[in-house]
């Protein structure tokens, strides 16, 4: 049976060790490894969307994680920026797309006012998933 991992990033530590975790799965696995990022729609006018990164960014942010996934003996079989105006929606849509077996994301910040301004992507990953989700700290 071939699995496939699904490992959301945003390029901050959180997401380094999420990559971690999902490379040492995958090389245990024998799994193909994917990494994600999402790069969140603003509201949209006529002149259609802008989004909160540039697109260098999103591949910088892909780029350290394979770096990552790399340290770990494993390559990234596939990565994708998606556009989506919410994070959590847009990860599980990708993961379901791809047949994704498992999602890996990681979490840290536990400050309060952060959670309540920009909510729990980790969190609302897990609730709205078709497969098991991994949440790595």
């Amino acid at each position: 049976m071939s699995h496939k991992i699904l490992c959301a990033v945003d390029g901050s530590a959180h997401s380094d060790r999420a990559v971690q975790l999902a490379a040492q799965m995958a090389r245990a696995m024998g799994a193909d490894l994917f990494v994600c990022t999402v790069n969140v729609a603003l509201l949209s006018g006529r002149a259609g969307a802008s989004y909160v990164h540039a697109e260098e960014e999103m591949e910088r942010i892909l780029a350290k994680a394979a770096g990552v996934a790399k340290t770990e003996g494993v390559t990234v079989t596939r990565q994708a920026v998606i556009s989506a105006r919410d994070v959590a929606a847009g990860v599980v849509d990708h993961a379901e797309r791809n047949n994704c077996d498992i999602i890996v994301v990681g979490t840290g910040d536990r400050r309060a006012i952060s959670k309540l301004i920009l909510g729990s992507a980790a969190e609302e990953i897990a609730r709205r998933a078709h497969c098991t989700v991994v949440i790595a700290r």
